[in-house]
């Protein structure tokens, strides 16, 4: 008698693995605007620093690192406008709530009593 191996079907792991890299990340990143991504963007602002080395950095360096603070820059801009609606409109749509009795505001009175049924 000779025994035959039964052919083993891929399980869920061996088929995801044998598809190209390319298929598995997207190209696309998702735009998140987090305050934690604006506040590390503004604390690492590239800012010129004096040096003892008199000779002047390449043409092309030069050019790295104005493409790289241009971009920085204006990443930090839409960061601002884009926090900046979303505060506005969170704000507006809250006193919006209010005034539709969604939420009640806060008594400023120290010695108002809970109400009782």
């Amino acid at each position: 008698m000779s025994f035959q191996a039964k052919p083993v079907s891929k399980g869920f792991n061996a088929a995801v693995r044998d598809k190209p890299l390319t298929a598995k990340i997207s190209k696309v990143k998702p735009d998140i605007k987090t305050k934690s991504e604006l506040d590390y963007r503004q604390k690492n602002r590239i800012t010129p620093k004096p040096e003892l080395n008199l000779t002047p950095p390449t043409h092309r360096l030069i050019a790295m690192r104005q493409q790289t603070a241009q971009t920085n820059e204006k990443r930090i801009t839409q960061l601002r406008n884009s926090l900046g609606n979303a505060s506005k409109n969170m704000r507006q749509q809250h006193q919006l709530s209010t005034l539709k009795g969604g939420t009640k505001p806060k008594s400023n009175n120290l010695n108002s009593q809970p109400r009782t049924r």
